[in-house]
């Protein structure tokens, strides 16, 4: 008995090619899935090196606001305080959360509360670096005080 199988070993190396073919891809594809993965995940480390160093960078920042001797507030673009510090608080003798949303016109004496507001216009349209006034502030206590106000 003969048997022609001749088209079945065309189609046993046809399909060994194939599958070498196959291989080469999914080893292919493979390499470059994990250079990708490696890729990524070396992104994701230096985000989070650069968040930890803003962290403490802000962490920094937050110790040397607090503590400083200097009565310092961060103001919003409307004019009203952020963020103030101790001394500050102690400058007007009120707690942090009863001047966080007030301004400055809130504690001005008088007249002295349109002293200054050209300057802090300039200051946040970018026209100065810097603006100094001295006015005078109602404390909490009632007591008047003179202040000498720099901001940038």
């Amino acid at each position: 008995v003969l048997l022609d199988i001749t088209e079945r070993k065309r189609a046993e190396v046809e399909l060994r090619e194939r599958w070498m073919q196959l291989e080469s891809l999914v080893v292919e594809r493979t390499r470059e899935l994990q250079h990708a993965k490696d890729r990524a995940e070396h992104e994701l480390s230096e985000r989070r090196r650069a968040e930890a160093a803003t962290r403490a960078g802000e962490a920094r920042f937050r110790q040397l606001f607090d503590q400083s001797p200097i009565a310092t507030a961060i103001i919003g673009l409307d004019g009203r305080f952020e963020r103030v510090n101790s001394a500050f608080c102690m400058l007007l003798g009120y707690g942090e959360e009863e001047l966080v949303g007030r301004t400055f016109s809130d504690f001005s004496y008088g007249d002295d509360a349109l002293i200054g507001q050209e300057e802090s216009t300039q200051a946040l349209a970018g026209e100065v670096d810097r603006g100094v006034v001295e006015k005078r502030y109602v404390r909490r206590d009632g007591h008047l005080i003179w202040v000498r106000v720099s901001a940038r």
